[in-house]
Order: C-alpha cells, then sequence, then structure tokens
C-alpha cells in the first residue's frame, strides 16, 4: 500500500526470497509500517529479510500467537 509519500506493507508472504530486491525495484528504500495480520509463516515469513536492509517505522502484528 502507497500512500501520498509513504509506503506500507501488509503482510510479507512465505518467506523471504526476493522481497526486498522486488521492494527496491519499486523505488522503495524505507517502510512507514508493516502490518502482519497473523503469525502464519505465509503472511510473516519474509519479514526476517525486510529488518536490516529496510528501514521500518513501525511494525504492528495481531495477537494471533496460535
Amino acid at each position: 500500500m502507497q500512500s501520498e509519500n509513504s509506503h506500507w506493507l501488509i503482510d510479507t508472504g512465505p518467506d523471504s526470497i526476493g522481497i526486498v530486491d522486488s521492494l527496491k525495484k519499486r523505488g522503495v528504500d524505507s517502510l512507514a509500517g508493516v502490518v502482519i495480520t497473523h503469525n502464519h509463516r505465509d503472511h510473516c515469513g519474509g519479514l526476517w529479510e525486510i529488518i536490516g536492509k529496510i528501514k521500518i517505522g513501525h511494525i504492528w502484528s495481531s495477537q494471533d500467537y496460535a
């Protein structure tokens, strides 16, 4: 999701393969926020690739840890 001058990512996909490259190809070098809808690998598995490689303002997650 992109607003006026900020980028948001909702879920990161199942793994980290290529997510940073994909964001950078789109000109995204920072994210205002990342929203993880629930703690299943297919929604949050790619988060670890992003952390440390792209500046993230906030990370939100549901309390669904089952």
